[in-house]
């Protein structure tokens, strides 16, 4: 898209305004080259298809809405691998995401189904003025900034979500302004614990959240019960020094054991959110209360940064054109991500509120 600009002069005279010739304008040529893959101006969606994207800028992009249906989207690109500037709306298909600086960016981002995986170099998904809303899918997201980063809310519904977070301190696996509520699905997010934040809430199970020293990339993180029964379980392949855990099998009034690598601790979980952070980022910390963030070290339990030599369910390949199949990765009724699943009929969702109820759009309060 080329832009051509001329300079007009505005002033105040007795009489009023006036202009000379310096007012700078701009006007836009459409038929000029793009280094975007994809691009609309009000509304894109895609039902079906196999696209393949290598871009300079956005694999795909919108100035306002996205919704995407199904289909599979591989994309590499120098900027974000979905763009909407509005509202960006996954109900199916498959977004498989090698290489970007972010992945997936709108205001506001709703995940209903659909199996997702993100390299980045910055966040993996990011809502830049809003909320990010998981509803369900499976999500693998590897990112060198934060993992899920809202300037508003996180609000987990359902799903299978895998956050490979930040190995520096100056990110996290989950980022919020406002608030984080996880109320189902399969929570597990590993990165370091500089910024650390802790999630508000949790209802349908609970949430542990967990701090240690550095955990050496390949080390098995396991979650059991008291009596030895696997709850939840992965490799990251990134070193870690936190993780976010939940799942509708941890119950408040019972304890569970924790392994990561040769670090191993207990935690009584009291409460919806339970934490052995003892000081708080920005605010609230310590042991079962949860607040926006822990910066401090962990008030119980050992560490080592020693490798546990399990190489079973290592971190898949991101590298190739299809999502990856993370069966070997996890435990905790993983489902395969080879699929396309939608819980929508195809119908279009209704835009005013950036939900899907499978209803024409309404486009008053959007364009």
């Amino acid at each position: 898209m080329q832009q051509q600009t001329h300079t007009d002069n505005m002033y105040m005279g007795r009489g009023g305004f006036g202009f000379n010739n310096n007012k700078t304008t701009t006007t836009t040529d459409d038929t000029a080259e793009s280094r975007k893959g994809i691009k609309a101006g009000n509304m894109l969606i895609i039902n079906d298809g196999d696209i393949t994207i290598d871009s300079d800028d956005d694999s795909v992009h919108c100035n306002s809405v996205i919704y995407i249906y199904g289909g599979t989207i591989n994309a590499a690109t120098g900027d974000d691998g979905v763009h909407a500037d509005d509202l960006l709306t996954v109900n199916g298909g498959t977004i498989n995401i090698t290489q970007c600086y972010e992945g997936l960016e709108a205001d506001d981002i709703v995940i209903n189904d659909g199996d997702i995986s993100v390299v980045s170099s910055d966040d993996g998904i990011n809502s830049s003025d809003g909320s990010i809303t998981i509803n369900g899918g499976n999500l693998l997201i590897n990112a060198s900034g934060d993992g899920l980063d809202a300037n508003g809310s996180i609000i987990i519904n359902g799903g299978y979500i895998v956050v490979l977070g930040p190995t520096s301190d100056g990110d996290t696996a989950i980022d919020y302004d406002d608030s984080c509520t996880i109320n189902g699905g399969t929570v597990m997010a590993f990165g370091s614990s500089g910024m650390l934040e802790i999630p508000k809430g949790a209802s349908n199970g609970a949430c542990i959240v967990t701090a240690f020293t550095s955990v050496s990339g390949g080390s098995k993180y396991t979650l059991s019960d008291s009596n030895g029964n696997e709850i939840l379980s992965y490799i990251p392949s990134k070193a870690y020094a936190a993780a976010i855990v939940y799942s509708d099998k941890i119950t408040t009034g019972n304890t569970y054991n924790i392994t990561a690598g040769s670090t191993t601790l207990s935690i009584e979980v009291t409460s919806d959110v339970t934490s052995n952070v003892s000081s708080g980022f920005g605010g609230a910390g310590g042991m079962n209360k949860p607040g926006n963030g822990g910066s401090g070290m962990p008030n119980n339990g050992s560490s080592d940064n020693g490798m546990n030599g399990n190489s079973n369910g290592s971190m898949p390949d991101m590298s190739g054109n299809g999502a990856p199949d993370m069966n070997g990765n996890s435990s905790g009724d993983m489902p395969s991500m080879g699929g396309n699943s939608s819980n929508n009929g195809g119908n279009m969702p209704n835009m005013n509120n950036g939900s899907s109820n499978g209803s024409a759009p309404q486009m008053n309060n959007r364009m």
